[in-house]
């Protein structure tokens, strides 16, 4: 991948995650994600939320992959970036609780 390519990307990327500042209530950012993203996608990122809020609760890998049907590798790094210091989805499920 170009550096150019990884620019480009970082932008749109940056572009997006302005937008969803933007979106201040649960209607508005139904409404945005259903327009922007097929079913398939929407359900990947809801089964991946949901494994990480088991995850977050200390629910075991069997019982994750059993309820999401994702591979141990997927619920593994899903995992490990929740352990991280600065991870984006324990902060978020902190300030949730």
């Amino acid at each position: 991948m170009s550096n150019l390519y990884k620019t480009k990307l970082n932008e749109d990327i940056d572009e997006l995650l302005m937008a969803l500042v933007y979106l201040d209530n649960l209607k508005d950012m139904d409404m945005f994600v259903t327009d922007l993203l097929t079913e398939g996608e929407l359900e990947l990122l809801a089964t991946r939320w949901k494994a990480v809020r088991m995850l977050y609760a200390s629910i075991p890998y069997s019982k994750i992959e059993r309820a999401t049907k994702m591979s141990s590798a997927t619920i593994s790094r899903l995992s490990k970036l929740l352990k991280k210091r600065n991870s984006g989805l324990k902060a978020l499920l902190y300030n949730m609780s």
